[in-house]
């Protein structure tokens, strides 16, 4: 994980080295997740590289990567009550909220990779970003012998032969293929998700709220939260301004710090967006408070 809060005015560029630990595997799924202040829809010129290229996707351009969006793989996602904050450009008050696949340019093995932010046109701050890294062919890409390939998620996975021997994200024993998995059934699963008995893999649950603001005239008002797919609690505004609740993936027991780097792995994609988009919400809190003594 990259925390740096750093800014970077018009035309300068912000370079790190990211630690990312790729497992040994030729079937890797890796996603770079950022988030960054005061990125303005109307001003070009900002790009995001990742290993010596400049990303970009349906929601995010080249050349103006920055610009009030939140989205997963390029597609926009929506947060608030009734969806108000659809993460379409220019939708989201400044704030930038992005997951970008970047599984093409992760190797097997692969330990570290040099990241760029280029302001070009607009000045932006650089919060947080995160790498997560995950996949497996077979139990040979796999650590040791206490764990196994589960080749429907592409995880490695403890083996088992019951749920005592399994812990989150993958609680449940399958006995019969003897690894642990995030679900068997829809008992196993939370909230309205159900559980998809070809993966073994907990799905939908919907899209997590935002938390409310204080007004402007000096309310004291919280950050805003997002996740989908998982079951968490957004922060609450506290002021005089309007105040709403909503839910956020908050499942961080994926999360492993190394140096400066993050590395993620966790039974299925939807977790590993709740997960990204609860790092998003703990950030915009801080913020908000920072603005809040300013």
């Amino acid at each position: 994980m990259f925390d740096g809060l750093d800014l970077i005015g018009a035309t300068q560029l912000l370079t790190a080295t990211l630690d990312i630990a790729a497992p040994t595997s030729t079937a890797l799924s890796s996603s770079l997740a950022v988030v960054v202040y005061d990125g303005e829809n109307e001003l070009d010129g900002d790009a995001q590289t990742f290993a010596g290229t400049t990303l970009s996707n349906g929601s995010n351009n080249a050349n103006n990567f920055f610009n009030s969006t939140q989205s997963n793989a390029g597609a926009p996602v929506a947060s608030g009550v009734a969806s108000q904050l659809t993460g379409n450009p220019d939708t989201m008050a400044g704030y930038d909220l992005d997951i970008a696949d970047v599984t093409p340019f992760v190797t097997s093995g692969l330990s570290t990779v040099d990241m760029s932010v280029a302001a070009g046109n607009d000045a932006v701050l650089l919060g947080i970003v995160v790498t997560s890294v995950s996949g497996c062919a077979a139990n040979t890409d796999c650590p040791d012998a206490n764990t196994a390939c589960d080749t429907n998620t592409g995880n490695c996975v403890a083996t088992c032969t019951g749920n005592g021997d399994c812990a989150e994200p993958t609680p449940v024993c399958d006995v019969d293929g003897g690894i642990c998995v995030d679900c068997l059934a829809d008992t196993d699963c939370e909230g309205d998700e159900t559980c998809n008995t070809t993966t073994h893999v907990c799905e939908g649950g919907g899209t997590g709220g935002a938390g409310g603001g204080g007004s402007a005239s000096g309310g004291a008002g919280a950050g805003a939260g997002a996740g989908v797919g998982g079951a968490g609690t957004g922060a609450t505004g506290t002021g005089s301004g309007e105040n709403t609740t909503g839910t956020g993936g908050n499942d961080f027991s994926g999360l492993a710090a190394e140096g400066g780097g993050c590395s993620l792995s966790s039974g299925g994609s939807a977790k590993q967006t709740a997960l990204l988009f609860g790092v998003f919400a703990a950030a915009a809190g801080l913020v908000a408070r920072r603005r809040r003594r300013s």
